[in-house]
């Protein structure tokens, strides 16, 4: 179940809640304003942990290359395959990402343990932010 947006009742500064389900004390908002807004500050969250997310990656590939584990041609082969990929995460965009992460074939050192380590990490995201 998608989380919605829920506003603490009776307080002078009421807290914002983004959950499954309202907390106690917590109304459901539904002004499409500010909706939106809460929303857009979501998808700013999502860009700067994809963008954190996407960073580490890149260290890990570099860290390989460092220990002999792959070779540039392989890093850079790697990082033009799934720049599609890289892009949606650094976007913020988590489920798009993962609809793009299930379509990409297995390719040079994009192997299955590649695939199922990305795969977890964005279920895992998803799951605990969406």
């Amino acid at each position: 179940m998608a989380r919605l947006f829920y506003i603490e009742d009776n307080e002078e500064i009421p807290a914002i809640a983004f959950e499954a389900s309202a907390p106690t004390g917590f109304t459901l908002i539904t002004d499409p304003i500010k909706l939106k807004a809460l929303h857009a500050t979501r998808y700013d969250e999502n860009r700067h942990d994809g963008i954190n997310y996407y960073n580490e990656f890149q260290a890990g590939l570099y860290l390989d290359l460092m220990n002999g584990t792959y070779t540039v041609p392989e890093v850079v082969t790697l990082e033009a395959y799934v720049a599609t990929l890289g892009d949606g995460i650094k976007a913020g965009a988590w489920l798009t990402a993962q609809q793009i992460l299930s379509n990409l074939a297995l390719s040079g050192i994009f192997d299955q343990v590649m695939k199922d380590k990305i795969a977890l990490d964005i279920s895992s995201y998803i799951s605990d932010n969406y």
